[in-house]
Parts: structure tokens; C-alpha cells; sequence
């Protein structure tokens, strides 16, 4: 049985956070550390509730890694993932509903059937040089 979230880690390094369609937490719950590049969680809120009103002001962050949330609205794939120098790590098939959290490592993935992602990342986007294939 898949665990609705499962956290893959290499040689102490997160390096994805797979959150299956079916989590559904029953009160507000963060998945991420205050370390990570990405604060992702999930707000809950009764009937009738309320967030209060707000901005976010601009604050000067130093990044040192480019993080990475996928999510599956269409079709399925299998996430490749791999340690910082290549190796392979861990293989998830993810089908519509699911998302993963890529914090770390490398990362690819295959289409099993015709599949639509949604992808959020640090921006501004740099082009090609912030990218190392292998």
C-alpha cells in the first residue's frame, strides 16, 4: 500500500516529498522544515472560516538550490529520482491527484499515458544554464 505521504531521503538529504491524491489532513499541517527553499502545507479550515486579510512584503531571500512541485492534473508518469551526482535513487509511478516536492538531487520522469503537469519553481527562470543534464 502507498503511504499517503512518503518522504525519500538520501544519505540524510530530502530529496522528494511524494503527497498522494488521497492526504487529506484533518488540521493544518506543514510538510516542509523552515529550511527548506519551499514552505509547503496544507491549511484547514472549518465551514464559514476565515484567513485573515493579507500581503506578503518583499524580502530578500539567498537561495542555494532550485526546488520543485509537481502536480499531477492528467495521466500518469514514473518520477526518476537521483542522488546530486546521478545515481539512481528511487523510482514512484504518480497518477492524477498526486504531487511530489522535489528538494533535492536530480529528477526525471517517463509518460505512461498522454499527462499534463502542473510545475512551480523559484523564480525568476535563468534559461538553460540552470540546468545540468546527465
Amino acid at each position: 500500500m502507498k503511504e499517503s505521504v512518503e518522504r525519500i531521503v538520501f544519505k540524510g538529504q530530502l530529496l522528494a516529498l511524494v503527497l498522494r491524491a488521497d492526504y487529506e489532513p484533518s488540521e493544518t499541517t506543514f510538510l516542509t522544515g523552515d529550511d527548506e527553499p519551499f514552505q509547503l502545507g496544507f491549511f484547514v479550515y472549518e465551514k464559514d472560516g476565515k484567513a485573515p486579510r493579507h500581503t506578503h512584503p518583499g524580502v530578500e531571500r539567498h537561495l542555494t538550490r532550485t526546488a520543485e512541485l509537481l502536480l499531477v492534473r492528467k495521466g500518469s508518469c514514473v518520477l526518476e529520482l537521483y542522488s546530486e551526482d546521478g545515481e539512481p535513487v528511487a523510482e514512484r509511478v504518480l497518477a492524477a491527484g498526486d504531487a511530489v516536492y522535489l528538494s533535492s538531487g536530480g529528477h526525471g520522469l517517463r509518460t505512461v499515458e498522454d499527462t499534463v503537469l502542473l510545475a512551480l519553481k523559484q523564480g525568476p527562470y535563468g534559461g538553460p544554464a540552470e540546468k545540468r543534464h546527465f
